[in-house]
């Protein structure tokens, strides 16, 4: 859902897009699924699949 480059979607952006992917079981009312996108997003970043821009807000897009 990231896009190829910048200017990219905001972290909150980004949070909305994924809650409608998530199993409503495993996420009742969206809990925890901030603490989940985060881990995913740091995960993605160290593996060098998607990148963030270096502006307020944050920004992320596919590297």
């Amino acid at each position: 859902m990231l896009p190829e480059r910048a200017p990219g979607l905001t972290v909150a952006h980004v949070q909305q897009a994924v809650v409608a992917h998530l199993p409503g079981d495993l996420f009742p009312g969206d809990a925890k699924s901030g603490w989940w996108m985060k881990a995913v997003q740091l995960d993605l970043e160290a593996k060098g699949l998607i990148a963030r821009e270096t502006v307020s807000p944050l920004r992320l897009h596919k590297a």
